[in-house]
């Protein structure tokens, strides 16, 4: 689901709209895909049912002329978020499998831009919040680590990096079958596999515990 606004992919400002029209109609519900983050930076898991972590939103589903910050930019910054959205914009009406790489990646670029402005006492004071909660600036993934200006990461010296596919659910395609298209309605897989509680594997063992920012050799 995208609109004219979109940067090539549906974001949650599309998801509020859609809500409150079929809301209007009588729906009671929308039933969306998984939301958790993927990959820091792209290259991104077009699947998202293999998230690199299930703490925390994909920040690809948000509209970044809906942050606050986007108002106070200086007309420099407002005109380069404008050509970074409209280079999304003519996918809007594609009917091609999604680009979340060129999507996600114009959206950082923005992001980085809307950072650098300064915030209002109360998004000042909930923003310390949470970084004394999360982490400790942008700078840092919430654990304090620093995030690769590249992914994957270069792994270090003599360490075998792994694929970086999570094996198969047994029961299931082992993953989204239809990813890359705007709907995984119908996906036999997709049902099996999020049907069960996120930190419980398929034989009912708890999933190792790790951080957000465990990298794929960690």
């Amino acid at each position: 689901m995208r609109s004219s606004r979109s940067w090539g992919i549906g974001d949650f400002t599309d998801l509020a709209d859609l809500a409150a029209m079929t809301g209007q109609e009588g729906a009671g519900f929308l039933l969306v895909n998984p939301l958790h983050a993927a990959e820091p930076r792209p290259p991104v898991e077009d699947s998202p049912y293999l998230p690199t972590t299930r703490r925390y939103f994909n920040p690809l589903y948000l509209r970044v002329e809906e942050i606050p910050e986007y108002g106070y930019l200086e007309p420099a910054g407002r005109a380069e978020v404008e050509r970074l959205a409209g280079q999304q914009h003519s996918a809007n009406h594609s009917t091609g499998l999604l680009d979340r790489n060129a999507s996600y990646g114009a959206k950082l670029a923005a992001l980085e831009l809307l950072f650098g402005v300064p915030r209002d006492p109360a998004r000042s004071l909930a923003f310390a919040d949470f970084c004394a909660r999360e982490g400790r600036d942008s700078t840092t993934s919430p654990c304090g680590a620093p995030w690769p200006r590249s992914w994957p990461p270069t792994p270090p010296s003599g360490r075998r990096k792994p694929p970086r596919r999570r094996p198969p659910i047994p029961g299931s395609n082992g993953h989204c079958s239809r990813a890359g298209s705007s709907s995984t309605a119908g996906c036999s897989g997709c049902a099996t596999s999020s049907s069960r509680p996120p930190s419980v594997r398929p034989d009912g063992r708890a999933w190792k515990s790790a951080s957000s920012t465990t990298l794929p050799w960690g």
